[in-house]
């Protein structure tokens, strides 16, 4: 029943107390005035963000550093948010950090007149500080990163992706245009360029549905599914292969038919070891033994243990003694 009355009646035990009553009398409610509940304290705004900074304690710490870690407005801003974030903290409460990160003695006073003083929200205080402290010459950077960007031979095609997406983002050039794409594909590689140009054309000529490249991001996705083979395979993977196998040009032993280390084999001549496939094609080997065979070389085993005269048998023409120049006999030595 007590606890009922206390729900029900409205006045805190302070103001009872206020009005000279003693904590033995009652209330108009009927309890006692010491029954009654405590009214709520209010923190202070600087108490509050003490008791949070104590809960995030590396928050501080965190904090991105201008003109340290970053130069330009846009990095320093997104870090300084995705930080806060991080932390909880309440976005009515970022614009007091920024003179924690802002290490100038001058520049954070005048973050405190202008930003700080008027209780400016996140997005207005952001405009504000880029219009502020912005370099005059980013925009020239920007455009200068933007004609020259181009896919490294170790990049990835969502990192070149996202690379041009946020310079796209930086000087305000929309989704669909279409001269931005066009741009975006010509930086690419030219193996990824090349996959993208032939589905295109496989979807133009077969399925007669063309392949949709009227979005910046939808091309971007349609580089990065093609990308499977990963950008370390270099772009001119057949030249290589060409090296490899001695297809290449440029003087010394044709490799083409055999592996790295081993002899030299032919598919013309597979018992030789003298030359490649590549020489016999371009005539380079004059002559080639024959064929090993066992008739062969039984034969050449008879034919070197055999007597002169039954070798002479074999020879053409007839025997003539080089003694007294007569034929039909050899002559005795």
């Amino acid at each position: 029943m007590s606890s009922t009355a206390k729900t029900e009646c409205v006045i805190y035990y302070e103001e009872l107390k206020d009005d000279n009553k003693s904590a033995a009398d009652l209330c108009v409610c009927g309890m006692a005035v010491y029954r009654h509940g405590r009214k709520p304290t209010a923190l202070s705004s600087s108490h509050a963000v003490g008791s949070r900074s104590g809960v995030n304690k590396d928050f501080l710490k965190s904090l991105p550093k201008w003109r340290k870690d970053y130069h330009y407005c846009r990095e320093f801003l997104l870090r300084f948010e995705q930080v806060c974030t991080a932390a909880d903290l309440p976005a009515e409460d970022w614009t007091k950090q920024l003179i924690v990160s802002v290490p100038d003695v001058q520049e954070s006073a005048w973050i405190t007149k202008h930003i700080i003083a008027p209780q400016l929200n996140w997005t207005q205080a952001s405009v504000l500080f880029t219009s502020h402290f912005e370099r005059a010459k980013l925009v020239d950077k920007l455009e200068t990163d933007y004609e020259s960007i181009r896919q490294s031979s170790r990049e990835s095609a969502q990192q070149y992706g996202d690379r041009f997406s946020d310079l796209c983002a930086q000087l305000g050039v929309l989704d669909t245009d279409s001269r931005a794409i066009a741009h975006f594909l010509s930086g690419l590689s030219p193996t990824l360029r090349r996959k993208i140009d032939e589905q295109a054309n496989i979807c133009k000529l077969i399925t007669k549905v063309p392949l949709d490249l009227s979005s910046l991001e939808a091309v971007i996705q349609i580089a990065i599914a093609f990308d499977y083979g990963g950008h370390s395979q270099p772009d001119n993977i057949n030249e290589k292969k060409n090296s490899y196998y001695g297809a290449s040009s440029g003087g010394g032993r044709s490799n083409r038919g055999q592996s790295l280390g081993s002899k030299p084999k032919c598919v013309n001549h597979p018992w030789s070891t003298t030359h490649t496939t590549a020489e016999c094609q371009a005539g380079k080997q004059a002559s080639v033994k024959p064929e090993p065979s066992s008739t062969s070389s039984s034969s050449s085993s008879s034919a070197s243990s055999s007597s002169p005269s039954t070798a002479a048998s074999h020879s053409k023409g007839p025997v003539i003694c080089h003694k007294c120049n007569q034929p039909g006999h050899y002559a005795n030595v």
